[in-house]
């Protein structure tokens, strides 16, 4: 899988993620927490907190205040919290 994500253009990375996750989401989150600081990180991070939230609002939480970019983050967390 690992192979497979580094082949992928980093728009589509956000989506590819989702789709990882929902066949193996131990190695996303260990992925997810490996990867350097930059703008697709940040995305990758949103799109994926935002869709864990509706299963898990604490660690949708926590990985939100991962996001780099303070506006996303703050998006990002008020989407999470449904505000």
């Amino acid at each position: 899988m690992l192979a497979w994500m580094s082949e992928i253009q980093p728009g589509e990375i956000p989506w590819a993620v989702m789709e990882w996750s929902e066949r193996d989401l131990e190695s996303v989150t260990t992925w997810l927490g490996a990867q350097d600081p930059s703008p697709t990180r940040d995305q990758t991070i949103a799109r994926f907190a935002t869709e864990a939230s509706e299963l898990d609002v604490d660690s949708a939480m926590q990985w939100a205040n991962e996001i780099e970019d303070a506006q996303l983050r703050e998006q990002t967390l008020r989407r999470v919290n449904n505000e």
